[in-house]
């Protein structure tokens, strides 16, 4: 899971990870 986490922030940038977390938290 961490494994995804951190390609996930290299491939798409730590602000569209941050998006997405925000996003998850208000869902």
């Amino acid at each position: 899971m961490m494994s995804n986490a951190i390609g996930f922030i290299e491939t798409r940038g730590y602000v569209g990870a941050f998006t997405a977390a925000d996003a998850m938290v208000k869902a």
